[in-house]
Order: C-alpha cells, then structure tokens, then sequence
C-alpha cells in the first residue's frame, strides 16, 4: 500500500472487490488524489484511526464491516471526511437513509470512472471551500438564541472577526418563535398553550395577528384580536411555521445589505408560502405537506446569511452578475460551493427542524432531472417546492437582472397532475398583495414602481403540453404575447421548448418577422439561419436581451445565447 504524500487530496477506496479498487485508483489518480485501499469496512476502520482523509469512498456489502455501518461511524466523527457510496445495491430506502443521515453522495454500479472521480474532485473541493461557512453558521446559531446585549463580549468579537459581520445581520430567530414552532408539530398541544406562547413576544403577536386578518385568512374582514381565533382560521402546523418566518422577517433592513432588495425577498416567500398552499389544495394530499410551506417561505433568505457574512464578496458578485449575465445562482456556488437554499437548509438544521423536512429546501435549485434519483415522496415534494417558487416568481415580477429563469417541464405537471397555472400564478398574485398589503398598515401601493412596463411582442409557441410556461412568465417580465395575427410585429418570439426544432423552421408563420427562439437542448441549423437561438434556463438579464433583440442581436458569434444555468 503505497502512500502518495504529494497528491492534492488523500482518499480511502474500500471495497472487497480488487478489480473495482483497482479501476477507481486510476480514475481518482488522474484527478490528483493520494489513493489508499482497504478490503472491508473493519481495515478502513483502522486505517481512518492512523490517518485524516478527504474521502472516503465505500461498498455496502462488504465481509466483518458492511459499509452501511462504516459511514454511520464516519458520520459521527467531529471533522468526518466526504463520504461517497459506490454499490450495486439499488434499494431507494437504503439511498434515501444514506443520505438523510448525511451521506454526501450514493453512485451506483456500473461506473464511469472518469465522470466519478471528476464528481468527486469537485465534491472534496465544495466541502473544503464551505468549511468556513459551517463554521459561521454554527456560532450564530447558538448566540442569535441569546439576546444581543447578553452575549459575551469575546464569543462576539470571536465571531466578528472569522465573519466579518455583525450578530445583528444573520436572521435572529427568538426562542418564543422556535418554541411555537415546536408546540404546533405536536398534535397534542392545546390551542390555548400556542396562543399563550405566542403572546409572550409582543411583535410575535402583532405579525400574526396581522397575517390572520389579512383577506387571504380572514375573507369575512370582520376584526380579529383574539390570539386563539388567529391560530384556529391559519392552522396550527401553518402558525408554527409562519412563526418563525415572521420573526426573520422583523429582523431584515434593506440598510445591512444594501445590494438586496428584502422587501422583494419577503414578497417573494409570501407568495411561493401561498402557492404551496394552492398547490397542496389541488392535489388534495395533505401526506406531502410537511416542510413545503416552511421551505417555500425560507427559500431565498439563504442570500441575506451569504450577503451577511460574505458581504464584500457577496456583493461583488452580485455586481459582476448585473454585468455579465450571469446567474447569482451559478456565482453563490463557485464562490462558496452552495447555494443559497443549501446554506438556508443547514441554518434550518441549526434551529433542530430535521432534515427531512427541510430536504426540498436543500435540493430547490438542483435541475428537474436529477430530481429522479430519490426516493418517490422526496422526489415530489422538491418538484412542489420548485413549482411553488416559479409560481411565485412570475405573481410578484420585479426580476433581477441575476436571477434565474427555469421553467417546469410540462411532463412534471403531468406527473403531479396540476392543471391551469396560470390561474395559480393570478391567485398568488391577488393573495400575496393582501397579505403584503395588511403588513404595510393597509397600503394599496406596493412597491408599484419596481413593476415593469408592459411591452407588447409578438409570440408563437410550438410548446408540447397543456401549459406554456414561458407565455406565463412573459409578463412578469415585462412582456405582453400577442398571438395569432402576426403580421403587424416585427419581432417574433418562438416558443420551441420539449420540441423537435428540426421540424419549427418549416411551421413557421408567414411574414417577413425576426425570429427569437427559445429552447431547452441543441438547436437545429435550420433555427441559427433564421434568427437568435436562446438556451433555457438562463439569467434574467439575458432573457430580456433576447427579447428586445438587443446585445448579441447583431453578432453572428453570438446568436444561440448559452444556458448561464445547468
């Protein structure tokens, strides 16, 4: 067993079959690893007690030691290393186990090598780079229990320096929010205890009893004060969760993080909180409801910890992206190897919610494809989330120039049997205003002046399936369809997604039309000849470029845009 001191990174292959051994040594060489072996999971065990390594790679079925068994105890470690299960067991409980209990990845026999030690280059490198991050959250989630003027000068200032920011800007949640929280997930808990543990924080209580006149609760708008009724017309799981997000919400001020725009967060996980609410109703399937609204709430406020604690780098990034084209999603997770909901998800764990209810908030930006890999129940309930952030997405509007544009694939609608989003989209839309509108002291202004101006184009749609998710999100953007009589626009956008582009160019209406095509894979010569080419999904900066013809409109190097998101 040689030793290989001048590698990069060091890895344990383990495995009782020589051959498979053999193969990922060479495959994990070539990508600069020092490669140990062991033949089961007992010399592993040994090994790992004489020596620190990055990885760790393990069989599950195995002689003395069962890799099942190895990762447990490796999890348990304080500095564990990266943990990925390489078998030919395919049992989606086993995977689902494995990766709840924080297993960092399960690849199935038979294997690319090369894509698999390539997989796990990066993974090593994530986990080396989010170190830092780990470390943060960590040591706020254990003061922001505390009130600021309680806390120790020295853990403080210990803080202060490894962060480079203040307590105050990491969303404090209070311990009365948490421990509402806790007290409507038991379903023997009394909706006089809840009320009662809610009025013990008087700006606790004033939010929700905000939220539960607003019309969306209470339709009947007949004036509600007692705490009781409130828990009652919003529900006790809804309270609970509502709880906590209202309490981050009372601690956000555009003035920390001056690159974001909270008001626009917070509109937007009201709105994905309601169409989770409206999905959940369609499908009339109460079993997967659990952590959907608390994900759908919290899913963009991993930005305000990122822009807390990063707040240099953060915003630098934020600056490049408006100028590039770039998604802020792609530079979040080269820069600190997650993403947003990632970082959001670990905070959650922080705050003792488990894992498995906030896993669709930790895979909420991966591609719709690679939702199949797990397990049934947490394959849907991660494809609601993502739809519910769509919907509410396209309901406020006002998008960022780095923000992502990925729309559904229809099969998913299909699949989960959701019908009619535009009609969700509306109902958000009309909900999420009341609500907003009710925080606001009764407003009706809100934030109008960010909503874009509309701008008639001229569209067509060659989309497969019962609903056109980019006529929908169009005029969010700013953007009106018209359809049928084209002759008038001269501009025409041609909607070619989950289609065959070999077969658009000779479908296309009639007239002498510029053409903007959008697609979901590799377009057809036929479509390049006749116009820009935009890849989906993509910032939205790039987006609205594509529509107005402008930039690369000209450019023939230019004319298919590339995904700025995979």
């Amino acid at each position: 067993m040689n030793m290989e001191n001048t590698k990069t990174y060091r890895v344990l292959v383990v495995d009782d079959d020589p051959v498979s051994r053999k193969m990922l040594v060479f495959a994990l060489k070539q990508e600069d690893f020092a490669c140990d072996t062991a033949g089961d999971g007992m010399q592993a065990s040994d090994m790992l007690e004489k020596g620190r390594y990055d990885l760790v790679i393990s069989d599950l079925r195995m002689p003395n030691k069962h890799g099942h068994s190895l990762a447990v105890e490796l999890l348990e470690s304080p500095e564990r290393p990266a943990i990925i299960i390489h078998t030919a067991v395919d049992d989606p409980r086993m995977t689902k186990d494995l990766l709840t209990r924080g297993v960092d990845d399960v690849v199935y026999k038979p294997t690319n090598y090369a894509t698999f030690a390539a997989r796990a280059r990066v993974l090593v490198e994530r986990r080396r780079t989010a170190g830092q991050i780990d470390q943060a959250l960590s040591k706020v989630a254990k003061s922001t229990h505390a009130k600021p003027d309680r806390i120790e000068s020295g853990p403080k200032q210990e803080l202060e320096k490894s962060t480079e920011v203040d307590l105050a800007k990491i969303l404090p949640i209070s311990q009365t929010a948490i421990n509402v929280y806790r007290l409507t997930q038991q379903n023997e808990a009394e909706t006089a205890k809840i009320a009662a543990t809610i009025a013990v924080d008087a700006s606790l209580a004033a939010e929700l009893l905000v939220l539960g006149n607003s019309s969306h609760y209470n339709p009947s708008y007949r004036k509600i004060l007692d705490l009781e009724e409130i828990v009652v017309r919003i529900g006790r799981r809804r309270v609970g969760e509502l709880a906590l997000a209202t309490n981050a919400r009372a601690s956000l001020s555009q003035k920390l993080i001056p690159w974001i725009d909270i008001d626009l967060m917070w509109r937007r996980s009201v709105a994905a909180g309601l169409a989770a609410e409206l999905l959940f109703a369609e499908l009339g399937n109460n079993d997967l409801e659990e952590g959907i609204f608390l994900s759908a709430i919290f899913h963009p406020l991993g930005r305000i910890v990122l822009g807390s604690i990063f707040a240099e780098t953060h915003s630098i990034l934020v600056e490049q992206c408006a100028e590039s084209g770039e998604t802020l999603t792609n530079a979040e997770r080269r820069a600190f190897g997650r993403s947003h909901t990632e970082i959001m998800a670990e905070l959650l764990g922080q705050w003792n919610i488990p894992a498995e209810i906030t896993f669709p908030l930790k895979h909420a930006l991966d591609a719709y494809a690679s939702l199949s890999q797990f397990p049934e129940v947490d394959r849907t309930r991660t494809e609601l989330l993502k739809l519910a952030m769509f919907i509410a997405s396209a309901a406020v509007g006002c998008w960022q120039p780095w923000e992502t544009v990925r729309l559904p694939p229809t099969d998913t609608l299909r699949r989960l049997g959701i019908k009619a989003i535009a009609g969700l989209i509306e109902k958000t839309r009309e909900g999420c205003l009341s609500i907003v509108q009710q925080q606001s002291g009764g407003s009706r202004a809100v934030n109008q002046q960010d909503e874009p101006r509309s701008e008639q184009i001229g569209y067509h749609s060659f989309s497969a399936g019962g609903c056109d998710f980019l006529a929908a999100v169009l005029p969010s953007l700013g953007f009106e369809p018209v359809y049928g009589d084209l002759e008038s626009q001269e501009l025409v956008l041609v909607n070619c997604l989950e289609v065959d582009t070999a077969l658009v160019a000779k479908l296309l209406p009639g007239g002498k039309h510029r053409f903007v095509f959008f697609t979901d894979g590799k377009p057809a010569k036929s479509l390049t000849s006749l116009g820009k080419v935009v890849l989906l999904p993509t910032s939205c900066a790039r987006l609205r470029e594509a529509c107005r013809c402008e930039g690369a409109a000209n450019d023939s190097a230019r004319k298919t845009l590339v995904p700025t998101e995979v």
